[in-house]
């Protein structure tokens, strides 16, 4: 009787057609956890093309920081990347 592949067995079989869309999937969603992670990650690096958010990443300052939180919070992705980075 066949049995039927796991996640892992599809992956690694289709790892080679698909590289980067399939090896991504596997390591990223195995966990919930790891699911928020993948999808924080993409959502960083849509509002890294914000010069707003690329001076928000830079500014160390608390006071400055919470300011800037304040107007980019009006931004969804911004504020569900906040929520997800656990700020």
């Amino acid at each position: 009787m066949p049995t039927v592949p796991t996640f892992q067995d599809l992956c690694h079989s289709r790892l080679y057609a698909f590289p980067n869309r399939i090896y991504k999937e596997c390591i990223y969603m195995e966990t919930p956890e790891k699911c928020a992670l993948a999808k924080c990650e993409e959502l960083e690096r849509e509002l890294k093309r914000s010069p707003d958010f690329q001076l928000y990443l830079l500014t160390q300052s608390r006071s400055d920081r919470a300011r800037m939180e304040s107007v980019l919070i009006e931004i969804p992705k911004f504020a569900l990347w906040l929520t997800w980075r656990g700020r």
